[in-house]
């Protein structure tokens, strides 16, 4: 496919013609052409990239490349009861979570436990109760 891109003027009675040379003499050809009124505002919408926009920039960044470095596994972000934002080691945040939870939750105590016995006796009481 060979494209064109042209600026013409129409003629008084609102006629467009064009003269374009293909170098195919005597071929069947398709044509497709796109009229738009000059100056009209061509913005992509933004989630589409314009036609050829990789062909042209692909390869422009010609440094060693980009790089993602190692993430750090061992690491956790938190807000503290102050409010303040800290980074600390896995093991230190989960210390810190162990101790608030131990505020509400007294130190022995199996909440997963505590649940499934719930569970449990809830079950036991629905199949005693008459259908």
């Amino acid at each position: 496919m060979i494209t064109f891109p042209a600026k013409a003027r129409t003629g008084a009675d609102g006629t467009l013609s064009l003269a374009i040379p293909t170098g195919l003499p005597d071929a069947e050809v398709d044509v497709v052409v796109v009229v738009e009124a000059a100056g009209r505002d061509m913005a992509m919408p933004s989630d589409e990239w314009p036609e050829g926009y990789f062909a042209r920039h692909f390869g422009s960044l010609r440094d060693a490349g980009l790089e993602r470095p190692p993430q750090a596994t061992g690491l956790c972000a938190a807000v503290t009861e102050e409010g303040a934002l800290v980074v600390e080691a896995r093991e230190q945040g989960l210390r810190r979570a162990r101790a608030l939870l131990r505020k509400y939750i007294p130190e022995g105590v199996n909440l997963s436990d505590e649940l499934i016995a719930e569970r449990r006796a809830e079950a036991a009481r629905e199949s005693e109760q008459p259908q």
